[in-house]
């Protein structure tokens, strides 16, 4: 008998250690594979590789391959890109344009309806009504005052939620 730890590692019938050695490789059906003639497990390479790409069009070997299989097809993904951020940016134009004359005229209401309420609120006053001409004014002028701090506070709001985007968007990508 041998002491404790001075035993040899178990070889295979060609000489390797037995942790060296692999189950048999199997098919679908499980049945058994054998390497291919002359091929040991020394010889077995397993390599595994992965591509990504990020972007609105396919990667150019991507582009080529599509081009291989259906010719023109390359082209025709690239013209449809092109339409699509043509089309993309005359809704984004169409957007701002729409919020910008809606605001104008957004403005100009609310500031007709407060000097009507103001110029009302003078008349009620020269008529004797002074604690509800007072109110009318004291209203209109706070509803002024009032939109044009909210408006000021959403505008500072809106910028900071887009640069906080903007910023996680560029960390994203690091």
């Amino acid at each position: 008998m041998s002491e404790e730890g001075s035993e040899q590692p178990v070889e295979d019938q060609d000489n390797h250690p037995a942790h060296y050695q692999m189950p048999p490789f199997v098919d679908d059906a499980g049945n058994p594979i054998s390497l291919p003639e002359g091929m040991s497990l020394e010889h077995l390479l397993v390599q595994f590789s992965m591509k990504f790409h990020r972007g609105p069009l396919p990667s150019p070997e991507t582009l080529r391959e599509y081009d291989e299989i259906v010719p023109g097809a390359a082209k025709e993904i690239i013209e449809r890109a092109g339409k699509q951020q043509d089309h993309r940016m005359f809704l984004e134009k169409k957007t701002i344009v729409s919020d910008i004359y809606r605001g104008w005229a957004g403005l100009i209401l609310g500031s007709l309806l407060a000097f009507l309420c103001i110029g009302g609120g003078i008349y009620l006053i020269k008529e004797g009504f002074s604690t509800t001409g007072l109110t009318a004014i004291i209203t209109a002028v706070t509803g002024l005052v009032g939109t044009s701090i909210f408006g000021m506070w959403s505008r500072s709001d809106h910028i900071k939620k887009k640069k906080k985007k903007s910023n996680e968007m560029t960390r994203a990508e690091d």
